[in-house]
């Protein structure tokens, strides 16, 4: 204890009285204190060796913090839901890290929901969803079309690839996306809206918390289900899938860019979100 307080630059009785005030604040003994000297209790020990992870840890990020300050790495975070996620952000950032080389995009996926949240609560600086949120504190700027198309297995349904009328959603069984979806968002509006029915209604099968796990249910016959375009385009052209025409315009949507509007914003998130906005209407928007 003495050669310990002497390398701290403490008195044996101040380092005393620092070890007593750190085991009344965990509650319990952590020095075992003999003749042979003082050793630790198995709590002691358990907390020692959080105490050097700790510490590993905040050097650690002093050295990434001295990297990035420097420019030599810079990480991007980015929340994205399901369609973004999958099926534009990889294309999209393998084009804008071979123009910046030293960017690290790091993708957070949810459902739209979950990163409406996020960034709303401040963990994620941005965020791309299916729908435009609501919340005051969010600014939410359309940047890439889609449309939800009704697709369904070629076993499952005739060669008829047009309904006669909306009725007809009710006699199909239904594979549905979870509650936070921006797909089940726009659908169930669209549903409201424009064919004038209860989406709750409907033939409910089955539900999957991703578009790949609803696909996959559709590929099987289990059902039939509103899916983004771009998550169908292989197996359209394939022939795996086909698609149910819908009476009137079909339904369209857009990927929302969302922030807060209190958001500050780095040099080389906006540096990103430029080369994102540069893509709207070009091929990656397409």
């Amino acid at each position: 204890m003495s050669r310990a307080a002497k390398k701290m630059h403490l008195t044996q009785p101040s380092l005393t009285k620092h070890i007593q005030n750190l085991e009344e604040m965990v509650g319990t003994t952590l020095l075992l204190r003999g003749k042979k000297g003082v050793s630790l209790t198995p709590e002691g020990r358990l907390l020692f060796n959080a105490a050097l992870k700790i510490l590993r840890l905040m050097d650690e990020t002093a050295v990434r913090l001295d990297r990035m300050i420097e420019g030599d790495e810079k990480e991007i975070m980015v929340g994205a839901s399901t369609v973004p996620s999958v099926y534009i952000l990889p294309r999209l950032i393998s084009r804008f890290r071979a123009a910046y080389p030293k960017m690290i995009v790091t993708v957070v996926g949810s459902d739209s929901g979950g990163i409406v949240e996020m960034v709303e609560e401040g963990d994620l600086p941005f965020g791309f969803v299916g729908y435009r949120p609501l919340s005051a504190r969010l600014v939410g700027e359309a940047i890439w079309p889609d449309y939800l198309i009704l697709v369904a297995s070629p076993r499952l349904v005739s060669p008829t690839r047009t309904l006669s009328g909306y009725s007809c959603l009710q006699e199909l069984p239904f594979i549905i996306r979870e509650k936070g979806s921006g797909t089940r968002e726009i659908a169930e509006r669209w549903m409201k809206e424009k064919a004038h029915l209860d989406f709750h209604r409907l033939n409910i099968v089955a539900c999957f918390g991703s578009s790949e796990a609803v696909k996959e249910a559709v590929l099987s016959g289990i059902g039939v289900s509103f899916l983004s375009r771009r998550v169908v385009e292989r197996e359209l052209n394939l022939g795996l899938l086909k698609e149910i025409r819908l009476p009137g315009e079909g339904i369209k949507r857009d990927f929302y860019l969302i922030y807060r509007k209190s958001q500050v914003f780095l040099s080389y998130q906006r540096m990103f979100l430029d080369y994102v906005r540069s893509t709207v209407g070009g091929e990656l928007g397409e």
